[in-house]
């Protein structure tokens, strides 16, 4: 189970980057919650910062791969990534670039993708991408 959270500068950047994390991780694609109001579609091109939560396994109010869209006032950006293993242990990796997945031969998918090796500092069980802070 993998619970990853997307703090975007807009819904757009949001939405490409869970597109792209759940495709790279074979995770389940399920609904997106957050971008209407009862059945009508809000207007995403001025809604601001925004928070998407994604869960690979159900709970009680949301199916496998569900994620929700919301208003985000925080100043970071990046995405929190918390698998959920049998040992029960807290785990959560952060806070990695939105575009960590993007395709770098396309420069509209924004900063190119990962293509070599990344180094990381791991502190309390909290990995954190280089120049990112823990908070």
């Amino acid at each position: 189970r993998v619970m990853l959270g997307f703090c975007a500068e807009s819904a757009a950047d949001g939405i490409a980057a869970l597109k792209q994390w759940v495709g790279e991780l074979d995770l389940p694609r399920g609904m997106l919650h957050g971008m209407d109001k009862e059945g009508v579609p809000l207007d995403m091109s001025t809604f601001g910062s925004v928070y998407i939560k994604y869960m690979s396994a159900g709970g009680t109010e949301f199916n496998p791969g569900d994620a929700m869209l919301n208003g985000y006032d925080g100043t970071y950006r990046g995405i929190y990534f918390t698998p959920c293993l049998p040992d029960g242990e807290f785990r959560q990796y952060a806070v990695f670039p939105l575009t960590l997945f993007s395709d770098s031969e396309n420069p509209a998918a924004g900063a190119p993708g990962l293509t070599t090796g990344l180094t990381v500092q791991v502190s309390s069980n909290v990995l954190l991408a280089p120049g990112c802070n823990l908070i």
